[in-house]
């Protein structure tokens, strides 16, 4: 389930609201002696680290972009680590896969997928073409992406494409 920035926003007002209402009740409570003043101290604490989480969830952008010219894929193989296998739809123009495999590496990449021996993630491109009994035949490789996330800028990515099956 995800939430909307309306959504998180209102979450941060609700919680801000509360913040300042248990820093209120535990400057009170100090000032007062009241015996519960260090469960108010937790409380206050645990508040402002929410109304923290949930500011920062408001710049944050959720959602990926979308790239121009890119085409729907679906996740054939996934070994939780490096090595992504998607499906693309005939007909396929090779910008239309690079845009796709750029568009797959922006969606799937995430810090917990690499490991010390690999230092990529490897997206491969296949379709599975279709003859005149609508049986499907053997998959056919298209392409692929190895995007190097820890380098600065986006431009580190090494996309090969098997140009024997474009026409």
């Amino acid at each position: 389930m995800s939430f909307s920035r309306n959504e998180i926003s209102l979450f941060l007002n609700i919680v801000f609201i509360f913040t300042s209402i248990s820093t209120i009740f535990t400057i009170l409570s100090f000032f007062k002696k009241w015996s519960s003043r260090f469960q108010l101290i937790g409380v206050t604490l645990f508040s402002m680290l929410l109304s923290i989480a949930f500011f920062f969830l408001t710049i944050i952008p959720l959602k990926h972009g979308t790239l121009l010219n890119s085409s729907k894929y679906n996740v054939v193989y996934d070994n939780g680590s490096t090595q992504i296998i998607i499906t693309v739809p005939l007909p396929i123009t090779q910008i239309e896969l690079q845009q796709t495999l750029k568009q797959a590496a922006n969606d799937l990449w995430s810090p917990g997928r690499l490991t010390n021996q690999h230092k990529w993630l490897s997206i491969k491109a296949r379709t599975f073409p279709t003859n005149n009994n609508n049986r499907n035949l053997n998959p056919i490789y298209l392409g692929e992406i190895r995007a190097y996330p820890f380098h600065q800028n986006k431009q580190n990515r090494l996309i090969f494409l098997n140009s024997l099956n474009f026409k």
